[in-house]
């Protein structure tokens, strides 16, 4: 009896040492690899493992047979479960919203040329559209193709330049665009010739003629400042307000010459399809 008693108190003993053991050793906690979606600031989205350094200042990234080290300044966020839309993050009401990671995008606009009140068209229909490559989230350059109702028609042949301040829902930006507006159809000025009578006969009246013009185009310069909605990853309306300066070149078959400047405020909405 006394024997089982010892043997029963040796294992109560032996019980409650490696419960004070385990409670009271230290435990460390190293960082393990987990799985999911790392989502940088500048719209890059790695797909990994991903292992936090000792002081939480920088993680490490394995995707495939590629590995980097990323400062947290970088990361927007991260999710394990599943692969975060971009209309996931709209709807989530994040602000630092990306709209695409797409290089190429389509940018078409509308609008009026205001002003002048010296030329004829008080306020001639303009259509702009462009394709644009992302150089980087803030800087893009195209080419673009418009319809000018002047005088005349014209098609604007244009360079552009955009800057974004920042990449999200609501995206300010300005832009600048210069190119050559080349006639489509046939002029509609025409100026008359008036002769004195001495060239032309001795006591004779002034003779004059009208003489048809014909259109050359001109350079053009616009700079504006808009703003981007986005309203889902692939589409947004655009607004911008901004000045445009072109001549317009016309010669006859006499050699006779007339430039017509605009110089008008330019008010245009649009779309963008990335």
């Amino acid at each position: 009896m006394i024997k089982r008693t010892l043997i029963f108190s040796l294992f109560v003993w032996i019980g409650l040492l490696s419960t004070y053991a385990q409670t009271e050793a230290p435990v460390v906690n190293y960082p393990q690899f987990e799985k999911g979606y790392v989502y940088l600031k500048n719209g890059e989205i790695i797909k990994g493992q991903y292992i936090y350094s000792v002081n939480l200042d920088k993680i490490r990234v394995v995707s495939g047979n590629v590995s980097k080290v990323i400062d947290v300044s970088e990361i927007e966020m991260i999710s394990k479960s599943k692969k975060v839309t971009n209309e996931d993050k709209m709807e989530k009401g994040l602000s630092n919203f990306v709209p695409s990671a797409k290089k190429f995008f389509n940018l078409t606009e509308m609008g009026l040329l205001i002003g002048n009140s010296d030329n004829k068209k008080d306020a001639p229909l303009v259509f702009r559209t462009s394709f644009d490559y992302n150089i980087n989230k803030n800087v893009a350059a195209g080419l673009g193709l418009g319809i000018d109702f002047l005088n005349e028609t014209y098609m604007p042949v244009t360079a552009n330049v955009i800057y974004k301040f920042r990449n999200e829902k609501y995206s300010p930006y300005i832009m600048l665009q210069g190119g050559y507006e080349i006639p489509i159809d046939d002029s509609q000025l025409a100026y008359n010739d008036i002769v004195p009578s001495s060239v032309i006969s001795y006591n004779t009246y002034y003779w004059s003629a009208n003489k048809k013009l014909d259109p050359k185009g001109g350079f053009l310069f616009s700079p504006s400042m808009g703003l981007l909605v986005h309203l889902n990853s692939q589409f947004g309306l655009n607004m911008s307000v901004g000045y445009q300066y072109h001549r317009q070149h016309y010669t006859s078959s006499d050699d006779y010459k007339l430039d017509i400047d605009y110089n008008r405020l330019l008010i245009k909405l649009g779309i963008t399809i990335y």
